[in-house]
């Protein structure tokens, strides 16, 4: 396989590695040409990251005469990065080869592979290394995964056997699923009841003995997806929960590095389990089902509030980004099901990138049956609303700087997972237009700290008092635009104008 370096702009176009190797990688799943011809093109990480290496694997059924393939990596104008032939060696009874390229910037690209006289087209996302993207499935029927419908899918919690070398190939995190405290309740209808104590024991012997043997069975899943958790804060069954969660928390020194628990957990969650969770395991996921089931068994009416009270104590235990080495982060979840119209989910979207803009991806719970052409759906709303540029003026993002330009300042900010190309904005008075302003570019960066680009609008009011001052997006190209305007009622004394 060979190493490509694709430099920035103003470097030469290619520096090769020095070494050269062509790799295999067996693989049974269709993600993105299922239907074109045997051929197939994927890359080995579900987002590669800018500065960090991933292979573009070219694909042929193992029956096919052609031993060669003519593969190329282009950036969105269609320039051409990387170019050449790559041998297709014999790996099962496919036929298999890949490059590994690394792309310093993030933005879109595209791999094209000529297969014979097949040609096959992948978009390649390349992601800022300054926002982690979470995209987390609880289980995907099978068919649906070769259609591609779950394509940005980073971890499945529930996956059979047969999936997890597909998914590891493409760089998705494979999951076995496992019990959550709620064993404990089943243990109680069969008569055996436990204290927070024996709780703790049980888990912690059942999360060593399991891990254990599942490295043993040489399956290649990465850790265990628990479904469930649960109980109401003063309820006897969440002091049991607690305890177990300890045995999690002990059991964690017998795992290996890498290993990955993650927690399915309905109803609140109280300070001291959430910080339990926060040692114990690597995704916290509340079952925040607002489209259909909460709404349907609780009879609530805003999903914000809602989705708020389930995770209200994670921002007070720093669960959002996992800073200072933490364990944890934690990752809200919405229900799939197919009675949930497909037009409800956007709006879901919105309202989580506004309202927590932290949280770094989503979680989706239960399968499509009926309607799996859903998934697209979901699919496309993850690609925009999470990987793709997501443009937003955030609440005080509009002011008059009095104390240095003078003039009327706007941040826009992006909390997506890439830069964006050029935005033009425009100030408004009063509902008059009295100031344009153009943005380079804003940037994908891990906070308000680097993510924000600043306009200044060259205008001050003729007299002093007060004006109903309005910035807009007027025109943007390959992004999401999430809150397109932002206003203000800004006062403007004599003496600052």
């Amino acid at each position: 396989m060979r190493t490509v370096n694709i430099p920035d702009e103003d470097s030469a176009l290619i520096t090769p590695n020095k070494s050269l190797l062509f790799g295999v990688i067996a693989i049974i799943l269709l993600f993105s040409c299922a239907g074109l011809s045997a051929a197939e093109l994927f890359t080995d990480t579900v987002l590669p990251v800018e500065g960090k290496p991933f292979r573009l694997v070219v694909r042929e059924d193992g029956s096919s005469s052609v031993r060669v393939a003519h593969v190329k990596i282009c950036d969105a104008k269609g320039t051409v990065l990387t170019e050449r032939e790559v041998p297709l060696e014999k790996a099962g009874n496919v036929l298999q080869g890949s490059i590994e390229a690394i792309i310093p910037k993030n933005g879109m690209f595209k791999g094209i592979a000529r297969v014979g006289e097949t040609n096959i087209e992948l978009p390649i996302p390349v992601v800022s290394s300054k926002r982690e993207i979470n995209l987390i499935y609880y289980g995907l029927d099978l068919k649906g995964l070769k259609r591609g419908d779950a394509r940005w899918a980073t971890l499945v919690t529930s996956c059979a056997e047969d999936a997890v070398a597909e998914l590891r190939a493409r760089g998705v995190t494979p999951l076995r699923w496992h019990w959550g405290s709620n064993y404990l309740g089943d243990l109680q209808k069969q008569g055996n009841a436990h204290t927070p104590q024996s709780a703790r024991e049980l888990a912690k012997k059942m999360y060593t003995d399991d891990a254990a043997k599942m490295r043993k069975d040489g399956k290649g899943y990465d850790g265990f997806g628990m479904d469930e958790f649960g109980g109401y804060t003063g309820s006897e069954f969440v002091e049991l929960t607690k305890g177990y969660v300890r045995g999690i928390i002990d059991s964690r020194a017998t795992h290996p590095e890498g290993f990955t628990m993650l927690a399915w957990h309905a109803g609140p969650i109280d300070p001291e389990l959430m910080g339990l969770y926060k040692r114990g395991v690597e995704f916290l996921i509340p079952e925040s089902y607002l489209l259909q089931c909460v709404p349907s068994q609780l009879g609530t009416e805003l999903a914000s509030k809602d989705l708020e009270g389930r995770i209200m104590y994670a921002r007070a235990n720093d669960m959002f980004t996992a800073p200072y080495k933490s364990r944890c982060r934690i990752i809200p979840s919405v229900d799939v099901s197919d009675e949930i119209p497909a037009r409800e989910y956007e709006p879901f979207f919105r309202m989580l990138r506004r309202e927590y803009p932290e949280i770094r991806g989503i979680a989706f719970f239960n399968v499509l049956k009926k309607y799996p052409e859903n998934y697209k759906i979901i699919n496309q709303l993850c690609m925009d609303y999470f990987i793709k540029p997501v443009l937003t003026f955030q609440e005080g993002s509009l002011w008059h700087d009095r104390l240095g330009s003078g003039k009327v300042t706007a941040c826009l900010s992006n909390i997506g997972g890439m830069d964006s190309g050029e935005v033009r904005l425009r100030l408004l008075a009063d509902g008059r237009e009295v100031a344009a302003a153009s943005l380079s570019s804003a940037p994908a960066g891990f906070s308000r700290c680097d993510n924000r680009a600043v306009a200044v609008f060259d205008w001050n009011p003729p007299e002093e008092g007060t004006r109903h001052l309005r910035v807009e997006i007027v025109k943007t190209t390959d992004a999401t635009v999430l809150d397109p305007a932002m206003e203000a009622d800004i006062y403007f004394a004599s003496e600052s104008r």
